[in-house]
């Protein structure tokens, strides 16, 4: 009976974990934030699709630790692409870590501790809300508790120790913060005895192992690849904001250059992160870099900043510290209490604060080694995190370890109740009361719904549901007047569907509210410049230009500027200077390809042109830049490739006629005869009575010595239009 009931026990928790997790993914499985791949779900999202579709080992710096970016393209090509799939194999793995917890518990500390520690992470919320966030959070967590395991299973195992290695090292390919714990395996090495100098090598050459292969596969001359180029940069982001709690949209930098310092905008997104990062180490650097050298680059800077400014680091590192350890939970991608109105599974708000006490209660009273290996992973995980904006996952991983701790206290509590020894029991209860209270006291990473809030409005633009996105900016607006990214998202939303008027609107009234945010100026410059109004503009982009030299975007608008007032040579200065600083894009090359063709450089227009056109091939709004790609082709001699522009063109938009005709002509200068006629034949039937098509398809046969069907052609032209004087010319020249 005992033996069935031991078993039974695992199951039930493991069970019950499974059964809460799988009804909070089905709870909220229609929420914007769980079908459309955003934030980090996209970026997993892309990263797996690009691995199993194009290359499993590829050689570019990850901006991101890349661990679950396999998981997920593993998945992707075993069964489907689906993020549902993704998500249901979450709520296993969040399940077998439940288990684990149970396990790691009852061996150390008891049957009682083992189920109440089991019990506890089953319904704590954040280990709950991570299921269904396509993240590296529940993964990375599951593989240290796995690892922990596996060491206090058998500590002097060399099987096991090597085991235990493995996992923590793919652990620290998911997140670089799980290295935080190797410390800790190694003193409960240390203390476990026998053959420690063997099982301790052991264990760091497990670690080592999964880092090696993964850098031996992606190996680049410049860089480690192991490391994420987020790691430099979000480190320097860190320590220059002083604090690095909040985490916003945009931080606001210095970068330093031969020419003196400068405040730069950058984006903590991850793919504008990941080009601000190397761009701007390439600038602070004075050569062209690549993304490995761009990392170590960011580290220096951070580690320097530290050594420059002591005691505000060491303050501020004591805050990010706090926060990990207190009660509140570090900002999300979306914040649990925002998901909450859509699942109850997520209101119950059983938080770090009631398991905290009663696991660091366990420090001071536990005399076991694996509450010294607990105690100094935990210290070095805050250490790591401290270097970075706080993190999700290492607010979790720190939890769980502490729930193993709280299950022991809550264990002792009760054993100590059926014995009836209370002072033993007040004496624990009395200390976790205490150190609830200092928690409650630490630095709060408070709940900022309005700005929650808005990332939702994002999520639902980009699912194209523009109606709900619109009611959450205006929502977010309400709640929070001097918010300045909700009237950005709504003025974009406005922008994209046509009403640039009403954007326009929206910036103003912000501006007019006294927020000092230059994206807010930089959106309205670029409002304007669509509506031709430039004029107004440029005063406003000349300021910005002097408080922001480096900023592209800024570059971009004053070139657009100087090309609508007719000034293509200053145009181009201001258009290179944006790509040199960030790549330019679409709108830069189309822009600067028109300013070369204005100034007569056809070989240099032809070439921004393409890469214009390569940039977005699939538009119907290209036509004018293939066209005008086309003439710079054309004058340079090259009408094979002007005509294989306007095929391209012609394909995407068959009814074009203008660039129909265009493509006739073309082929005619080419020697193209007979597809020249076949162009022009197509065309007179769509349009039989524009005479044009009837003379140009004459002059044609008459190339090809077809008199008689070119005299024809130029009679049936003047009979369309009799002021036509050039099929009245031809014919002359004809004999006719």
């Amino acid at each position: 009976m005992k033996s069935r009931l031991g078993r039974l026990i695992p199951l039930g928790i493991i069970g019950g974990a499974f059964a809460v997790r799988l009804a909070y993914v089905i709870q909220t499985k229609d929420l914007a934030p769980f079908y459309h791949p955003f934030l980090d779900t996209g970026f997993f999202h892309e990263l797996a699709n690009f691995k199993r579709n194009i290359a499993w080992a590829d050689a570019t710096l990850p901006f991101r630790e890349p661990l679950y970016g396999y998981l997920v393209a593993a998945l992707y090509s075993l069964f489907r692409e689906s993020l549902t799939l993704v998500r249901v194999v979450q709520v296993m793995f969040g399940s077998i870590s439940v288990g684990l917890t149970y396990l790691i518990a009852r061996r150390t500390y008891g049957e009682i501790a083992g189920v109440l520690s089991g019990c506890l992470l089953a319904l704590y919320i954040p280990s709950i809300f991570f299921v269904a966030e396509l993240n590296e959070t529940t993964t990375v967590v599951m593989l240290i508790l796995l690892s922990l395991y596996l060491l206090v299973r058998m500590p002097t195992s060399t099987v096991h120790n090597l085991s235990s290695g493995l996992l923590l090292g793919l652990a620290s390919l998911g997140r670089l913060t799980a290295m935080g714990v190797l410390p800790g395996w190694l003193a409960y090495i240390v203390t476990a005895r026998p053959y420690v100098k063997r099982n301790a090598i052991m264990l760091i050459i497990g670690f080592a192992i999964p880092p090696f292969i993964y850098q031996a596969i992606t190996f680049q001359g410049d860089g480690i690849a192991l490391l994420p180029l987020r790691s430099g940069w979000q480190a320097f982001l860190a320590v220059e904001a002083g604090d690095g709690i909040e985490k916003h949209e945009t931080e606001k930098v210095t970068v330093t250059t031969p020419d003196g310092t400068y405040p730069v905008i950058v984006s903590t997104d991850r793919l504008t992160g990941q080009r601000d990062a190397t761009r701007l180490a390439s600038v602070e650097l004075g050569k062209d870099v690549s993304g490995g050298v761009a990392n170590w680059h960011w580290w220096a800077r951070a580690s320097r900043i530290l050594r420059e400014r002591p005691a505000a680091s060491i303050k501020a590192y004591f805050r990010r510290m706090a926060t990990l350890l207190g009660a509140s939970q570090p900002p999300t991608n979306f914040d649990m209490r925002l998901i909450s109105r859509f699942s109850s599974v997520l209101r119950t708000h059983f938080s770090f604060v009631l398991v905290a006490p009663l696991g660091l209660a366990a420090f001071a009273t536990l005399r076991k080694r694996e509450t010294l290996a607990i105690a100094l992973s935990i210290v070095s995980i805050t250490v790591i995190s401290s270097l970075f904006p706080i993190g999700d996952i290492d607010k979790l991983l720190l939890a769980c370890l502490v729930i193993i701790l709280a299950g022991s206290t809550s264990g002792i509590v009760i054993d100590s109740l059926i014995k009836h020894n209370f002072a033993r029991s007040l004496r624990y209860v009395i200390g976790a009361i205490g150190l609830g209270i200092v928690i409650m006291l630490l630095p709060r990473a408070g709940f900022d719904e309005p700005r929650q809030v808005t990332l939702l409005g994002d999520l639902y633009a980009d699912a194209s549901l523009y109606d709900k996105a619109e009611e959450n900016y205006k929502q977010a607006m309400a709640a929070d007047p001097d918010l300045p990214e909700a009237y950005l998202s709504l003025a974009r939303l406005y922008g994209n569907a046509g009403k640039s008027s009403q954007a326009l609107a929206v910036l103003d009234r912000a501006l007019a509210r006294g927020l000092d945010d230059p994206r807010l100026q930089i959106e309205r410059a670029s409002l304007l410049v669509l509506l031709n109004r430039s004029n107004e503009v440029k005063r406003d982009v000349m300021k910005l230009q002097s408080q922001y030299p480096l900023q592209p975007r800024v570059h971009e608008l004053m070139g657009l500027c100087l090309l609508a007032e007719k000034d293509p040579e200053a145009a181009i200065v201001e258009l290179e200077k944006e790509i040199q600083y960030c790549g330019g894009g679409f709108v830069t090359y189309a822009a600067l390809g028109r300013a070369y063709f204005s100034v007569g450089n056809y070989s240099q227009a032809a070439t921004c042109l393409e890469q214009a056109l390569g940039q977005n091939p699939l538009s119907t709004a290209v036509t004018s830049l293939a066209i005008q790609l086309a003439d710079a082709y054309t004058r340079l001699g090259y009408h094979y490739k002007a005509c294989d522009v306007l095929s391209r063109i012609a394909r995407i938009d068959p009814g074009n006629m203008p660039v129909r005709f265009k493509l006739a002509n073309c082929l005619y200068r080419a020697g193209r005869l007979k597809e020249a006629i076949k162009q022009f034949d197509q065309l007179h039937k769509f349009d039989p009575s524009n005479a044009d098509i009837l003379v140009n398809l004459g002059t044609v046969y008459a190339e090809m010595d077809s008199l008689d069907v070119a005299v024809q052609m130029w009679k049936q032209a003047l009979e369309i239009d009799p002021n036509n004087e050039m099929a009245r010319q031809n014919l002359k020249e004809a004999g006719w």
